[in-house]
């Protein structure tokens, strides 16, 4: 397999095989009419998914299946059950209990997703070429993520039936894509017997944990911010329609898909830890200076300045952490490596959103934004130990 064609299948890959989990999102009210669900029970559907993301990668990591397993079948086994579950909501006509469950199944699928396509990429790629070609895959989670935002504003009233149809048409053709066409790398080490002992020489490896604990940091702020980014925006603008808000979060959250190639090249040009550490250092800063931002008059030239720049910072260092956190670990071990990594962090992020978004209530999104100072600060501490570990 050609190494030029790696990198678009697995950004269509992870793209198409996450849309079950951002793109439904989009349509949560729609859903919740169909199925005749309170307010409560939207958010219980939505909580649902993640619930079941990191139920299903702390059940990638102790199994260790990322590294066991044939990573083809396990994507397209994943893929294949989302795109059933997806179905299904439109052949069953589930209760709220239902539904919910429905929406863990599929977070549950979407953990094999990520891993296995940083797993792929590492597989032919190393050193300074991983993070540069990370930034192109990674950042398509940034295209998904401002993907409901698109919909929203491109159309305000969709059907139902074609639009739960289309993506779960993504979801499997995305994993008959991967195992179709993707073929392992050089670099791919045979699949390993479950090992307990290799599991806690993860635990042990100092230079994996420094890294996970900035990853831990990186995801407190990431999530959150995604967020507060639509509501940032009603508040920097005078009376803003619903369409006006969608269009610039999309292009808001989309640009990080811009940061991660940049962050990409700018890995290439000198190294995975200097991308991270200046894209930490532009996040933290608007994070402490949100309030402040927050305070200029309605439509403040800094408004559309700021915003999409700090789209663009927040996730340009989570294809590095990918990078450093798969290459601080042996190559039977990447798998397992970038699951538990993955199920750390959004488990913080989960966090962040329980204790912030209320805050809402009673404060600014720009005023709320400074409490997501302390994921970036957090993390450029860890990665100075990385560092010194390094040395």
């Amino acid at each position: 397999m050609s190494r030029l064609r790696i990198v678009p299948l697995l950004m269509f890959c992870l793209f198409a095989g996450t849309s079950v989990w951002f793109a439904p999102n989009a349509i949560a009210p729609v859903l919740g009419e169909r199925f005749g669900l309170t307010p409560i029970d939207i958010k219980s559907m939505t909580a649902s998914v993640q619930y079941g993301f990191l139920t299903g990668t702390a059940l990638l990591t102790l199994t260790m299946a990322a590294d066991r397993l044939p990573i083809r079948f396990l994507f397209l086994g994943a893929t294949t059950l989302n795109a059933i579950l997806t179905l299904s909501l439109l052949w069953v006509d589930y209760d709220s209990t239902g539904i919910a469950f429905t929406r863990f199944m599929t977070g549950l699928c979407l953990a094999a997703v990520y891993p296995i396509c940083i797993k792929a990429t590492a597989s032919w790629y190393v050193g300074r070429k991983r993070g540069l070609m990370l930034g192109f895959i990674v950042g398509s989670l940034a295209l998904g993520a401002a993907f409901p935002h698109m919909l929203n504003s491109l159309f305000p009233t969709i059907d139902i039936e074609y639009f739960l149809s289309l993506v779960a048409v993504a979801s499997m053709t995305s994993g008959l894509c991967f195992a179709l066409f993707f073929r392992p790398g050089p670099h791919q080490a045979k699949p390993s017997a479950f090992s307990f002992q290799s599991l806690m020489t993860l635990l042990e490896n100092r230079r994996y944990v420094a890294i996970v604990i900035g990853f831990m940091g990186h995801m407190w702020e990431l999530f959150t911010l995604w967020i507060l980014i639509p509501k940032m925006w009603t508040e920097a603008l005078t009376k803003p329609s619903s369409s006006t808000i969608s269009i610039l979060s999309l292009v808001s959250v989309g640009a990080g898909f811009v940061g991660c190639i940049i962050g990409g090249y700018y890995a290439f040009k000198k190294s995975s830890l200097k991308t991270t550490q200046i894209s930490l250092l532009i996040s933290g800063g608007f994070c402490l200076g949100a309030p402040i931002l927050g305070h200029l008059p309605p439509h403040h030239f800094l408004y559309w300045f700021i915003i999409p720049i700090w789209g663009m910072a927040v996730i340009a260092d989570s294809p590095q952490f990918s990078s450093m956190a798969s290459s601080a670990v042996k190559p039977e071990q990447v798998g397992t490596a970038i699951a538990c990594m993955t199920c750390l962090g959004y488990g913080v992020s989960a966090i962040s959103i329980q204790l912030l978004i209320p805050m809402l209530d009673h404060h600014t999104a720009f005023d709320t934004a400074k409490w997501l100072a302390i994921g970036p600060m957090f993390a450029l501490i860890s990665l100075k130990l990385f560092n010194k570990s390094n040395t």
